[in-house]
């Protein structure tokens, strides 16, 4: 937990473990859970508590399953160099999407347009596929009922995980991936300890999170029915600005594959 007089969002565990939600603060997107089904529908009706509502993703969070499938295909040639390809690519849209839909995704995410990296081409996919859609989504739903915020943790430079042995770092850069925002709301000790211009976006943030807690409110445009309004959440001079969520996200794409 955070000391030196700063708010406590709650206790900090191991990578992977799941924190309990404070009750103001909602995740985008449901997961596959025996309550889905029922939220969903609650949400779709406007029978669920009407309170304010701040949910957001991070920018990378596909990164995580780019880096799984590298470690996997380290692991299974027995090549600790090895990382993802074209071919590996491809294979894994086909596989997450059908062969169809594989052919137009690989147009929209060339590898070309990621620096020639395969991880991050498929990092972007998994991303925008999943959880930035499901984020726009989710905002629309409940802007019709709640006031609603969308942020995005957008940090491209984030701590490694402290045991390195473990985690070895992948060939590509895991910036605002799965998870790794949370050093910045909660001290632990499993992450590299935040750089200055890290601990000043972790301090906006817990203000952040606190004030809207305290107040309801965050100091951004509420999402609507047409527009997530996002924040983006990055370290510097210039890291917290809107964003437009849904083109950056290609959001229009997504919905055209229906």
């Amino acid at each position: 937990m955070r000391s030196h007089g700063r708010p406590v969002l709650g206790r900090a565990r191991a990578p992977g473990v799941r924190l309990r939600p404070e009750p103001l603060t909602l995740r985008a997107g449901l997961r596959r859970h025996p309550a889905a089904a029922h939220a969903a529908r609650g949400f779709r009706t406007g029978q669920y508590n009407k309170v304010p509502v701040l949910q957001g993703i991070n920018r990378h969070e596909g990164r995580a399953g780019a880096y799984a499938a590298e470690m996997g295909k380290k692991g299974a040639t027995g090549d600790p160099e090895a990382v993802l390809d074209q071919a590996d690519y491809r294979a894994r849209l086909e596989q997450e999407f059908g062969p169809r839909k594989a052919v137009a995704i690989a147009a929209r995410y060339p590898v070309s347009a990621y620096d020639g990296s395969p991880a991050l081409a498929l990092g972007a996919v998994l991303t925008d596929a999943d959880q930035a859609r499901r984020t726009v989504d989710t905002g629309r739903t409940l802007a019709r009922g709640v006031r609603t915020y969308t942020y995005e943790f957008a940090d491209h430079e984030t701590p490694w995980y402290a045991d390195a042995a473990t985690y070895p770092k992948p060939s590509f850069p895991m910036a605002a991936t799965h998870t790794f925002e949370l050093p910045y709301l909660f001290e632990l000790t499993e992450f590299d300890p935040l750089t200055e211009p890290q601990q000043a976006l972790s301090d906006a943030m817990i203000r952040i999170w606190s004030n809207f807690a305290r107040t309801g409110k965050a100091p951004w445009k509420p999402t609507t029915t047409a527009s997530p309004n996002a924040q983006s959440l990055a370290s510097g001079p210039d890291g917290v600005h809107p964003v437009d969520f849904a083109k950056d996200h290609q959001y229009d794409f997504w919905k055209s594959l229906d």
